[in-house]
Formats: C-alpha cells, structure tokens, sequence
C-alpha cells in the first residue's frame, strides 16, 4: 500500500473517530496524541461538529473572539453539558450541579477546588439520585434536611424520605411548599396526598401555585385533587394556570382551564399569545384572538414578536386584521428581521415597506455584521444605491470586535482604494 495513501487513510479515520466523540474524549486524546492534537485548532473540525451536534449555523459559530475548541465548549455548556472550562460560562452552582447529574465526579472536585461550597446543592442532587451515602456526607456539611428530603420524594424514595424525617431535629422547620412540589414531580397521587397530609392543619396553602406546578408537569390527577383541596370560595388564577400549561403546549388542557374559569372570566391573553406564535400554530393563534373580540391588541409588539419568531404565516394574520390606513413601523420589522437573521423574512418585509421609504442601510448592516452573517449583508449591499455611503471602516472595526476577522478582512476589500470614511450619520 503506498505510504501517502496509508496516511490518509489513518489521518481520516482518527477525523472520524473524533468527529463523533464527546468533548471530553477529543481534548483528552489530543492532549496525549501529537498526530490528532492538530484538531484542535481547526476550526473546520469544531464547526462541523457545532452543526452536528447544536445546529449552530456558520456565522453564530465564527462569529467570537474565542477559539474554536473553546467556542464549541461555550455552546456545549449553553446547551447544558458540562466539562473542563465550562465555569468560564456558568456560575459554580449550576456547574456542580450539573457535574452531579451527568455523574462526573472527577469534574465536581475540580469545581470544589475552584471554590464550589454550596453543599445544599450536592445533598439535593445525590438524593434525587437515592445516594443515601452520598447524600449523609453532604447532609453533615449543609444541615439541610429540607432539601435532602426534597431530592429523595422527586424522584419517588419515600423510604429514604421516612428516614430523613427519623433524623432530622425534632424541632426542625419544614419547608412544606417545596416538599409538596418535590411530590408533584413526583407523578405520585399517593405520595402528594401523603406530604399534604403532613403540613400543620392550619398551613396556608398557595393553591394556585401548586395547581400551576401540577399543569405545567402535566399531572391532572394531582391538579384535580388540589382543585377539592381548596376551599369553595378560593380565588383561582386561572390566567396563571394558562401560562404555566402553554409552556408544555398542551391544548387540550388549555380548554379544560377555560371551561373551569367562569364565564365573565377576564382572560389577560397578552400573557400568553406569543406561545402560538413561538410554535407556530396558526390556527391556535386565531382562536386566542377570537376569545375576546373587544380585545385590544398592540398590532406593532404582536407583529414584531412573529418577526422574532421568524413566523412568517402569523406576521401575515397579524398584518391581515389591521385597518388599511395602520402605521406600520417597517424600519423595526426589518431592523428585528435582520437581527433574527432571516434573510427571507427580512426580504419580504423589505417589498411590504413604502417605495420611497428611506433606509438607512448602514445601520442594517451593522446589525448584520453584529451576528457575523455574511450572505445577509451581502443581500443589504445589494439593495442600496450604487453610490450608497458605506461606513466600511466602522463595519470592518466591529466585525474585528467579535473575533471575526475574516469577514473584516472582506469588508476592508469591499472598500474603494481612496476610502475615507466620514463619521456622520445618513
């Protein structure tokens, strides 16, 4: 076999076996291979897997001062995994917490070298877990029975939870509240009734917090029960309740609160609108604008929410149900297209505005290249008159600001030979 084809074949092959390794793996192995250390400074290699692995698109992913292994663990940890480096990105709580539920025991004594204490943290985490052992050793250090107790009824160890109360002080304040959520995570009736059943008769309850907690875990049984619970005259939030069952999505508890509310029920459904928009349902859209026809919606912050969303449909609806003489403000649908980085949107909103309508394409650009988005900018350069008056020094300077210096580099090459750039506005 000829030597060149050989390495090839080898230096594919550990591509390969990278490419699809966890971050751990790869720093690990190029800190001991000297043939695959070379990795680590391609940013080809860690944008591919950015793509693979978040769906990072090319201009998020260079669009930094970091390198790009350190850009890929920012994105790692942002989507919540945890390595060496990730305390640059999260505070030490979240990352001991996270060491602990992602079983990285090594990773959370460096977090305690760094200086992690919060022993409240690991006594809950290791209890969630049933680590009984686990959980005496940072009891001892966080006296915090509370969240030991919390931790073991989560995830169903009534046993566990028996003995925490066996040996915890006489005298000890319970956090009922919190031990009543930690039940309704749970998904246990039984368990919930159990720790209701604990509370001082006289505990006053937060029904519309716990009926919430029970929506937004999807746990009707529990929410059915809490509704009983409560006393006959009780002052539910049923707007509350909409908001917390619109964050897991489900219809048909939203019409089952509905049906519950009386019927002169004042529905705040500016709280909730975007949800619709968020998941693009058009039709789920509609019918919270039918609830109430005398309803008045700001057509400008539901239009420019759709923008956000890069809903396209619904911006459409939203456009559809206003007067024909409305005052749109396209500068900031646009400005808010740009930023979403919806070159499509952006377009479509761009042919709606006014032909005479001034544009003021240096500060879209600047919001383009504020996302390091290339093709976008282009597509900006393209609409503006010939002689338009680039500010290419301060968009070259602000590309170099975000670490992007290639795109820089071709803002610099855009500009004539004699530039000189004036510091005005338009």
């Amino acid at each position: 076999m000829d030597s060149k084809y050989q390495v090839f074949n080898i230096s594919e092959l550990l591509y390969n076996i990278l490419f699809y390794s966890d971050y751990d793996t790869i720093i690990n192995y190029c800190l001991t291979c000297v043939r695959s250390n070379k990795f680590l400074k391609k940013r080809k290699f860690w944008l591919k897997k950015a793509q693979k692995d978040f769906k990072t698109l090319p201009y998020e992913f260079i669009n930094t001062t970091l390198s790009p292994n350190e850009r890929y663990l920012q994105l790692l940890t942002k989507y919540g995994d945890v390595s060496f480096g990730s305390e640059k990105y999260i505070d030490l709580r979240r990352f001991g917490s996270r060491c602990i539920q992602q079983d990285k025991p090594i990773l959370f004594k460096y977090g305690i070298y760094l200086g992690f204490d919060d022993w409240v943290i690991p006594t809950y985490e290791y209890a969630k877990k049933g680590n009984k052992k686990m959980v005496d050793y940072y009891l001892g250090l966080s006296k915090d029975f509370n969240a030991a107790a919390s931790g073991y009824l989560e995830k169903n160890h009534q046993w566990l939870f028996e003995d925490i109360k066996l040996i915890a002080p006489v005298d000890y304040c319970w956090d009922h509240t919190n031990l009543t959520f930690a039940s309704i995570y749970s998904q246990n009736l039984e368990l919930f009734k159990y720790i209701i059943s604990l509370a001082p008769s006289n505990y006053e309850w937060n029904f519309n917090q716990l009926a919430t907690e029970a929506i937004i875990t999807c746990n009707l049984s529990v929410f059915e029960y809490i509704l009983l619970l409560a006393p006959l005259d009780y002052k539910w939030n049923f707007n509350k309740m909409i908001v917390g069952e619109l964050i897991i999505y489900n219809l048909n508890l939203f019409n089952y609160i509905r049906v519950l509310a009386p019927p002169n029920y004042k529905w705040d459904l500016k709280s909730f609108v975007h949800y619709p928009i968020q998941f693009n349902d058009k039709n789920f859209f509609n019918y919270i604008l039918s609830l109430q026809t005398d309803y008045h919606w700001s057509l400008k912050s539901l239009s420019i929410i759709a923008v956000e969303y890069k809903n396209k449909e619904i911006l459409d609806v939203i456009l559809s149900i206003a007067p024909s003489n409305y005052k749109w403000n396209y500068h900031e649908l646009a400005n808010t297209a740009v930023l979403a980085c919806d070159q499509e949107l952006f377009a479509y909103i761009y042919s709606l505005a006014p032909k005479n309508l001034y544009w003021n394409y240096n500060t879209l650009a600047t919001y383009a290249i504020g996302k390091g988005n290339k093709e976008l900018f282009d597509y900006i350069r393209s609409l503006a008159p010939f002689n338009y008056n680039w500010y290419f020094d301060y968009l070259s300077k602000l590309s170099l600001r975000k670490g992007n210096t290639e795109l820089s580099n071709y803002i610099i090459s855009l500009a004539p030979p004699d530039y000189n750039e004036l510091f005005e506005h338009d």
